[in-house]
């Protein structure tokens, strides 16, 4: 955990091995953590027959612990091995693959002290004794506690806005699709706002509203959707990091996405003013984007995120700068040197032509010594492959003046021979089996003529 510093003020040791990385959910003022894991093990027999495996079904189960932010020790742990059977889940069975399925991806905790469990793969939501890790209920899926009006699937982000002796208010991203059958539940995704009443026989659960994809189509797996205390939402819908916020009647306030290859797994608006207390290390490169053209990459490593900026020009020096709206210096770097031209297929060069089309250069800058010059370059780019052209004739040269007396015949392919084989003229050229090979041309008798192979 950091600070407004970009400083860490925490770090919190896992095991590496047993990670759930979708959820580390701070709770309760900041005073407990929620962090999950999972663990593999072998279901029984009996419960792996209820899924037509004969044998115990190599599984993978889901479970989070909390802990004390003080002093970082564990105040409850749960797992849901002989607490979830695997024949609630929807995905396909693979027994023998260590079947993931329940896919556990968010983790909350109510005022009453029991925790919010969202699982994928069984479409539900699990409410989780916080005494003794008993399952309350479930909301979704194949054994539902609820009469529900309304149906979810794959959901993510699950969170409890709030309780009382009767009702509970829950949000979630009702994705609507995931790996199973049905494949999808709705004809887009979709965030929700649930209320459930816990009083009555059966227990009901309501929609009370809906904040539906910005462009009708599904997020396939992760996102998020949060409440925000305007009483709008702020949504994220993986594909293309695609985020919106929305006001309470579902209007679209606002919709912005990345380019194609960027995904993200959740995004949040709160308020936030960062103040770092080290400068950016910045690292600037000159590419050739062409023979007569040169362009600057440069990036920025701030403390904890990365950026990539991209100028149409060469600049031999470069100092970066942080400002806000009005233009006002918030701080900069130390004076760098721009490296040297990289090749076509560095990264860097790749990098650069991405941010070219997605709009990311800036304002060209002048060359600024005689080196850089993009006529230089391409004399330098000429000059270097004549050399090399002059070097390939010469071996050739060479190549022929020792083959002489010597003619060439190529195999057929499909006996696995060499592409082209050198014989003297005297050997027999039919083949093992007394065939001819159907590929061998009498005509040209494989001969090379003119340096061509007919």
């Amino acid at each position: 955990m950091v600070n407004q510093h970009y400083e860490f003020r925490d770090r919190l040791p896992l095991d590496k091995a047993n990670i759930n990385m979708h959820d580390f959910n701070v709770v309760e003022n900041g005073t407990r953590a929620l962090q999950m894991n999972i663990h593999r093990y072998k279901a029984s027999a009996e419960e792996s027959a209820a899924v037509g495996f004969d044998g115990q079904c190599k599984a993978i189960t889901s479970g989070f612990k909390e802990y004390d932010t003080a002093t970082w020790e564990v105040l409850f742990e749960w797992d849901g091995a002989d607490r979830i059977p695997i024949n609630e889940s929807y995905l396909q069975p693979s027994c023998k693959k260590r079947w993931d399925f329940i896919h556990a991806n968010s983790i909350d905790k109510f005022p009453d002290g029991d925790y919010l469990l969202s699982g994928r793969h069984t479409d539900t939501l699990y409410k989780i004794s916080g005494d003794d890790g008993h399952i309350v209920w479930r909301l979704g899926g194949k054994t539902s506690d609820f009469k529900i009006d309304g149906h979810f699937s794959g959901q993510h982000h699950s969170r409890v806005l709030s309780q009382n002796s009767t009702h509970i208010v829950l949000s979630f991203l009702d994705n609507a699709i995931r790996p199973g059958t049905p494949h999808t539940t709705n004809s887009q995704s979709r965030g929700i706002i649930m209320s459930l009443r816990t009083d009555t026989y059966p227990m009901t659960a309501a929609v009370l509203q809906t904040y539906n994809h910005p462009r009708g189509d599904y997020s396939p797996g992760r996102g998020s959707f949060q409440v925000l205390d305007s009483g709008n939402v702020f949504a994220s819908w993986w594909t293309k990091s695609l985020i919106s916020e929305h006001s309470p009647n579902d209007t679209v306030l606002m919709e912005a996405e990345w380019i194609p290859e960027l995904k993200s797994y959740r995004s949040f608006k709160f308020p936030w003013v960062g103040l770092p207390s080290q400068p950016p290390d910045v690292h600037a490169e000159a590419v050739a984007m062409s023979p007569s053209k040169l362009a600057t990459v440069v990036y920025c490593l701030a403390m904890v995120s990365e950026t990539l900026l991209a100028y149409d020009g060469f600049a031999e020096y470069l100092v970066l700068e942080a400002v806000d709206r009005d233009d006002r210096v918030l701080g900069r770097s130390a004076v760098v040197k721009t490296m040297p031209p990289a090749s076509p297929n560095h990264p860097v060069v790749l990098g650069a032509k991405i941010a070219k089309q997605e709009g990311w250069e800036h304002a060209a800058v002048k060359p600024t010594s005689a080196f850089d010059s993009p006529v230089l370059i391409y004399l330098m780019g000429v000059l270097s492959c004549a050399s090399v052209g002059g070097l390939m004739c010469w071996a050739m040269w060479r190549f022929r003046s020792r083959a002489a007396g010597m003619e060439w015949r190529a195999p057929a392919r499909s006996r696995g021979g060499k592409m082209y084989d050198a014989i003297d003229e005297s050997v027999d050229t039919t083949l093992a089996d007394g065939s001819d090979d159907e590929s061998y041309d009498d005509k040209d008798d494989s001969r090379m003529l003119d340096g061509r192979a007919h």
